[in-house]
């Protein structure tokens, strides 16, 4: 879909989100669309691939658009909202009658840190945790990076050990950690050692780390690690912590940047297929679009925002899933 197509076709699909919101009125319990940012992920007028843009700091910005565009949830910026305090955040939350999806965690055991800039991380970890659980967002989302300077055994004990020294807090306060597996071959090179980028190693990793363990199961990178239906499967509800969703163009492996992807539905990925298996296994929680790099500065953010949210429900409902709509 370009923009002259969804500027010509907005007002019909705002009534076709409309009547899908009264379709949808039974569903109690399935997946709901969360906003990340304003426009789905990049600022307009951001250039692709310069970092996470300033909007992420306004999380209360970011709600009321998250609402405005008829999101049924929120994904939230941590610091921001929690130097805002649990008591606004939920008080807007509740406003807004808007879900949460997840917060990008500010502790990583894959973080190129040493030791020591790990155990001055963890000082604050157990705050975060409690803070999550206040607002009602236990799920938090990490990256895992599949290359390190590290040989991979001794990369993967390290991680490992950290990742099991997270553990108690989380189980303390109720708080998953999904995290984030890179499937492009250019992310397996940036390092000297290849790491993990496939999703049932990934899987494995977080059942050693523990119960509250999972990983963040993303479009993207699942295709580009040659992921199946049957790796979300053998994965199983319990360790898809959140779901990521965007599509990718024809071309060689080699040549995928991560600031490249496509709208759901635009593109290769086996979206149908995708949507099925996270349905098979009764997924309920977040879908959070995130098409980086499909927007340029001529693009609204709430025409960006809409045009987003209507790809992601139409490749969903294609796949049959059951999509919780907003709170009227």
């Amino acid at each position: 879909m370009d923009r002259r197509t969804f500027i010509t076709t907005a007002a019909a699909g705002a009534a076709t989100l409309k009547l899908a919101g009264l379709a949808w009125a039974q569903a109690s319990k399935g997946m709901y669309i969360t906003m990340r940012t304003q426009n789905g992920f990049w600022t307009p007028g951001l250039p692709p691939g310069t970092g996470n843009p300033p909007v992420l700091a306004d999380w209360e910005g970011l709600a009321r658009s998250a609402k405005r565009n008829g999101y049924a949830g929120v994904d939230l910026p941590f610091a921001p909202s929690m130097q805002a305090g649990a008591e606004k955040v939920r008080a807007v939350l509740s406003e807004l009658k808007l879900k949460t999806g997840f917060m990008q965690g500010r502790v990583n055991p894959f973080g190129r840190g040493d030791a020591a800039a790990f155990e001055e991380a963890m000082k604050g970890w157990d705050e975060d945790c409690r803070y999550a659980a206040a607002i009602g967002c236990p799920r938090i989302m990490i990256v895992m990076r599949s290359s390190s300077d590290t040989p991979k055994d001794e990369w993967r004990k390290i991680t490992l050990d950290r990742a099991k020294a997270m553990s108690p807090a989380m189980e303390r306060h109720g708080v998953k950690i999904g995290f984030e597996f890179f499937g492009p071959p250019i992310a397996r090179k940036q390092s000297k050692y290849e790491f993990i980028y496939k999703m049932p190693d990934a899987v494995e990793f977080a059942k050693e780390a523990g119960p509250n363990w999972g990983v963040c199961l993303d479009a993207w990178h699942w295709f580009l690690a040659g992921g199946t239906y049957q790796d979300i499967i053998d994965a199983g509800k319990s360790r898809i912590v959140m779901v990521h969703v965007d599509d990718a163009k024809m071309q060689a492996p080699d040549e995928y940047q991560d600031n490249q992807r496509l709208l759901p539905g635009e593109g290769i990925i086996p979206l149908d297929s995708f949507f099925k298996a996270l349905q098979a296994i009764d997924y309920e929680g977040c879908v959070s679009p995130e098409p980086l790099g499909r927007f340029g500065a001529n693009v609204a953010a709430d025409e960006a925002a809409q045009m987003t949210l209507q790809t992601t429900v139409t490749a969903m409902k294609k796949a049959g899933a059951r999509i919780i709509p907003p709170e009227s």
